[in-house]
This record gives C-alpha cells, structure tokens and sequence, in this order.
C-alpha cells in the first residue's frame, strides 16, 4: 500500500466553467479557487483513481454551502467537507448565488 500525495482534477458542470491560469496570479474563477482550496491532500491510492462528486451552492455571505459529497471513500468525504464547506469565494459575472454546482474530483497517483 502506497500513500502518495495526489493532484486533483476537478471538472464543474452547468455555469462554473474550468479555466487555466497562471501559477502567480490568484485564480479568478470558482473552479481555480476550489482548486486552491484542494491543494496539499494525501490519500492512499493504490491503483487507478479515487473519486467524488460534489453538489454545493454559495451563499448570500460568498461561501461554500455543501449540500451533498458522495464518495466510496469516506476519508474523502471527510477531507472535501472540512476544506470546502463555509469557505469564502468570489463568483464572476458569468457565476450566481442562486445556482447549484457540481464537481468531479478524481484523485490519480503521481507517476
């Protein structure tokens, strides 16, 4: 059994749309921000890949309100409530209160 620190890949549905940024400029979207919000985790995975999906919202006050996390793993779902829920982010003009989002997280090993 392996315990490898693991980069995260998230893929957002509906209006969060994912974009690339630069390394040292602060991410502008909700996807770069989750993202931010992600980074440093650990997780054993022995072959292929862990995964989870995410249903949140974002409340009146900018953060993160999980409405739902389901994984096989709860060690995920543990890590993704403590890092995700009540955090703070900033929505663009495309991105609104109102609407729920969704994300995939797969979490590979490092080659």
């Amino acid at each position: 059994m392996k315990l490898l620190s693991a980069p995260i890949a998230l893929v957002f549905y509906g209006v969060a749309i994912a974009n690339v940024t630069a390394a040292d400029h602060p991410p502008q979207n909700l996807s770069g921000q989750i993202h931010q919000l992600l980074q440093g985790s650990t997780f054993d995975v022995e072959k292929g890949a862990i995964t989870a999906r995410v249903l949140f919202k974002v409340d009146g006050d900018n953060r993160i309100e999980l409405v739902e996390v389901d994984s096989k793993r709860a060690d995920l779902k543990w890590f993704l409530k403590r890092n995700l829920n009540g955090r703070k982010v900033i929505l663009t003009a495309t991105e609104k209160k109102s609407d729920a989002f969704v994300i995939d997280i797969k979490i590979t090993p490092e080659i």
